[in-house]
């Protein structure tokens, strides 16, 4: 009986062995988890190879002082959504930092929706809509209807909007339009980005395209505002482009 009872406590203290060690290896886990989790939300994070990627605020650093140097993009421009506050819904073109710009674009005028060609050139806006004829004006009046060369602005531009993402967080690797990139995410400010786009009247979260050169170069941004999607692309840097002045 006696060797029945201490067999029975041996059994017993086992168990509760195994228990103390299965509770220390959930609470191990669950620390490992929360480690990893911190470690990520400090700009970085792991691709599906599970290799680590490159900090986002490093590389919306470079990504902005790369823009700097550029000196011709071909841009897109695309709103997807209800976002009145914006003159414009989709454009595309080319531009270069002289302040010379040339295509077309979907505009908001007088409550009507417009297709029209733009060149902007030599400090004026030329604007051909649906009534036939170009119009001349000066370039000032391009700032309040859509004005494209402020993508390539040091201070105003895509790459000062790319250069100050808060909470950016790198998330993946993808490829956009046959380029490899880092995929960013974050936020940005009201402030940050009406200059770039004027009109809105809120800031929003934005999800960012960045090369995986060493220059990182913007690719594309998607910033959500009061519930709409804005998308912007930049390709074919410094490319020549050829804008001349309508007849």
């Amino acid at each position: 009986d006696d060797e029945g009872h201490i067999f029975g406590q041996q059994r017993m203290q086992d168990r509760r062995a195994r228990g103390a060690f299965g509770l220390l290896a959930i609470v191990l886990v669950t620390l490992s988890v929360l480690v990893t989790g911190c470690t990520g939300s400090a700009g970085g994070s792991t691709n599906s190879d599970n290799a680590p990627l490159p900090n986002a605020d490093t590389l919306l650093a470079a990504s902005s002082a790369s823009m700097r140097t550029v000196r011709s993009v071909h841009f897109t421009l695309a709103v997807t959504g209800n976002l009145p506050s914006l003159p414009v819904t989709n454009a595309e073109g080319d531009l270069d930092s002289a302040g010379r710009a040339a295509g077309t674009a979907k505009l908001i005028e007088f409550g009507q929706l417009i297709e029209a060609k733009f060149v902007l050139i030599n400090k004026t806006f030329y604007l051909l809509g649906p009534t036939g004829g170009w119009q001349r004006f000066p370039a000032t009046l391009a700032g309040n209807l859509f004005d494209p060369t402020v993508i390539l602005d040091a201070n105003r531009g895509v790459g000062h909007v790319f250069g100050n993402v808060k909470n950016a967080r790198t998330v993946d690797e993808e490829t956009v339009n046959g380029v490899s990139t880092y995929k960013i995410t974050g936020t940005v400010s009201q402030d940050v980005l009406t200059p770039l786009l004027p009109g809105l009247n809120a800031g929003g979260t934005a999800t960012i395209w960045v090369t995986s050169d060493a220059k990182h170069l913007p690719v594309k941004g998607d910033f959500v505002v009061s519930g709409a999607t804005i998308e912007v692309t930049v390709s074919h840097v410094n490319e020549p482009i050829s804008v001349s002045a309508p007849s």
